[in-house]
């Protein structure tokens, strides 16, 4: 543990109040201004112009707001190395996710070139998996197409996992598809999971969904 944590938590224990937002007594941040400061500001501000980032790191947030208060020349640096790192992490994350997204896109391109050659070659599943898989999509043109194939296969096979996975994500827009929407109607009797999502996003648009009940079985998230 880096030597400024140890004397900042060391001081933090000898406190009766902690609380940093306590309106009744405000110990902690006086205590730090009046005692500690006083005492020990200048150890503090040099322990603070060495210290690595990693170490920073490990500083509990509401020193770093203490010392960004009482120290503000000597935690710019950090504070600038930190919010950079948080963020090269983030675009990192989201050049992966990027990816990521951008190949699932290639294999639903895959599967539309091979229902552009035989409709009933495409596995049913997959197409099932994909648009449920990559439902925060909508916005992508290939996605659209997918999704047109996707009501037309369950139409076709009056497939119920395929039905409910085009009622989550159609949300009330499934009301424009008039034959995939009457197919999911015929269904909620005997199937809870249809019947529920119709519930949850068409209930004040068609009272015939309101007669949902749960039973406290898994379902899957969405």
């Amino acid at each position: 543990m880096h030597p400024l944590i140890k004397k900042l938590e060391k001081f933090k224990a000898g406190l009766r109040c902690t609380n940093l937002e306590c309106s009744t007594c405000g110990e902690f941040i006086y205590a730090v201004r009046d005692d500690l400061m006083v005492n020990s500001g200048d150890e503090i501000k040099h322990y603070l112009l060495e210290m690595p980032l990693n170490e920073f790191e490990n500083l509990d947030d509401d020193w770093k707001y203490l010392l960004q208060k009482f120290c503000p020349d000597e935690m710019s640096p950090l504070l600038l190395q930190l919010s950079n790192k948080k963020h090269d992490r983030l675009m990192s994350e989201l050049n992966e996710k990027h990816e990521r997204l951008m190949s699932e896109l290639n294999k639903v391109k895959c599967i539309l070139k091979q229902a552009e050659i035989n409709i009933d070659t495409v596995d049913i599943r997959e197409v099932d998996n994909f648009l449920f898989q990559l439902k925060n999509s909508t916005r992508y043109e290939c996605y659209q197409k997918l999704l047109d194939l996707g009501i037309k296969m369950a139409i076709k096979n009056n497939d119920n996992s395929l039905i409910e996975t085009l009622a989550i994500i159609l949300g009330e827009r499934i009301l424009n598809q008039k034959q995939l929407f009457n197919l999911a109607m015929s269904n909620i009797k005997v199937h809870k999971n249809i019947h529920r999502v119709l519930y949850n996003n068409l209930r004040q648009k068609v009272p015939e969904v309101r007669g949902y009940v749960g039973n406290g079985g898994s379902f899957r998230t969405y």
